[in-house]
């Protein structure tokens, strides 16, 4: 069943602080706290763990632009900016400008970046197989289907007011 606006705002939920806007918000939170704790061991923080994994991901691909990039790790162009600069005066990252134009940015990983890379990739995936725990394939299919329709939802938030 397909639920429309009005059904949805009927729809029963556990308790008055349990929408599923908050309980997504909380999850979240958990989430990134529990990166950032087993992260920081390495002196990284989940963001910049994240950046060095899509890249080491993208490696072989066209080098992406911080644009490309921005969205997938939930920030704009400025706060993209300040993570690149944070991760480049760390040597995890350099910047190519394209052709003379500023406006051409890509960003690739460095050896150290590459390394940061393998060592969280575990940390993710423990984090990522915890948080999971208790699911079955198909739960975890249909969760997956579920919160890529809810981003979607969430990315067109305001746009018809």
């Amino acid at each position: 069943m397909v639920r429309n606006a009005e059904q949805v705002d009927r729809a029963p939920t556990a308790d008055e602080g349990e929408s599923i806007a908050t309980l997504v918000f909380h999850v979240a939170r958990d989430v990134r706290v529990a990166l950032e704790r087993q992260l920081s061991s390495h002196g990284i923080t989940a963001q910049q763990a994240s950046l060095a994994r899509l890249l080491r991901a993208w490696e072989r691909k066209k080098k992406p632009s911080p644009f490309q990039i921005a969205a997938r790790l939930g920030t704009d162009g400025a706060g993209m900016t300040r993570l690149i600069d944070r991760l480049e005066a760390k040597g995890v990252v350099v910047r190519h400008v394209g052709g003379g134009d500023r406006r051409l940015i890509t960003i690739e990983l460095t050896d150290t970046g590459m390394a940061i890379a393998k060592k969280a990739s575990p940390t993710f995936q423990s984090v990522n197989r915890q948080l999971l725990e208790g699911f079955t394939d198909h739960e975890v299919e249909h969760l997956t289907d579920m919160l890529h329709r809810l981003l979607k939802n969430a990315r067109s938030l305001g746009e018809h007011d």
